[in-house]
């Protein structure tokens, strides 16, 4: 029998993605029988915690305080008793035999698999809607690390091809449990969240083992459905604190516009 997943959803406020994204879940192949979703209330107001109590095939656990991404998956993984997890944003939908194509690629011998991840089509920005928003994760030419193909059409033969790569977003990521437990996980050093992913494929790649990108794997992504403008944990002061730490760990990445640029 083939391993089973549970599916990591770290979720704050906005009730009406969570249940969109569960309702995405359902049905899905791979996916633990007994307990296939597991959430942690990040601080949510009483309208999102109102919602959780009525999702009765969902586990949901809660943060004392609004603790944050990074701290509310290690808490997430913790909970879990699966091979595979699947770290999974909020604001997320899964399209059909999405879980299953990712969790193929971990059986066959992958260490994390990243999904084709695209704006929904009712994105309050009429540019962006259906359009890539992450098709694996690349090094520019000083190190930083960016979304492949942003904003291109998901129909692009670059963004069609699977790839063996350097990391993958955090946003839809599915890991075996044995390597986030070898590595650490998250490092909380990067706090609220911001390159933690990046970080730890790279601290993957260093077991030697291998991170793919799964274009079979389709799920929109609305992307900072939770936050605000007050919390913003994107802004350019976290983005270069925590390259800052990523460099420190990691170094430098080389670029690698090749491994992405060249069709086969």
């Amino acid at each position: 029998m083939k391993p089973n997943v549970q599916v990591l959803i770290p979720a704050h406020n906005q009730p009406m993605f969570i249940i969109k994204c569960v309702q995405s879940l359902r049905g899905q192949s791979r996916l633990d029988s007994v307990n296939p979703i597991i959430i942690m209330d990040d601080g949510s107001d009483q309208d999102t915690q109102d919602a959780l109590k009525v999702m009765d095939d969902v586990t949901v656990y809660r943060n004392v305080g609004s603790e944050g991404f990074v701290s509310s998956v290690r808490r997430l993984v913790k909970k879990s008793d699966a091979p595979y997890v699947l770290i999974l944003n909020s604001d997320t939908e899964a399209f059909p035999k999405s879980i299953e194509a990712m969790a193929q690629n971990l059986d066959d011998g992958a260490a994390i698999c990243g999904a084709l991840l695209i704006y929904p089509q009712n994105h309050p920005h009429p540019m962006l809607r259906g359009r890539v928003q992450h098709a694996g994760v690349q090094f520019e030419m000083n190190g930083w690390p960016i979304h492949f193909c942003a904003q291109r059409i998901a129909t692009a033969p670059a963004v069609q091809k699977w790839r063996s790569i350097n990391a993958v977003t955090g946003a839809c990521l599915m890991i075996k449990r044995e390597v986030w437990d070898k590595v650490g996980g998250f490092d909380p050093r990067f706090e609220r969240g911001v390159f933690e992913d990046v970080s730890l494929c790279l601290s993957v790649k260093k077991l030697g083992l291998e991170v793919v990108y799964e274009p079979k794997a389709v799920l929109t992504h609305m992307e900072h459905a939770s936050q605000s403008q007050a919390d913003n944990w994107f802004s350019q002061q976290n983005l270069e604190r925590n390259f800052s730490y990523l460099c420190d760990k990691h170094g430098i990445h080389a670029c690698d516009d090749e491994l992405f640029y060249k069709i086969r």
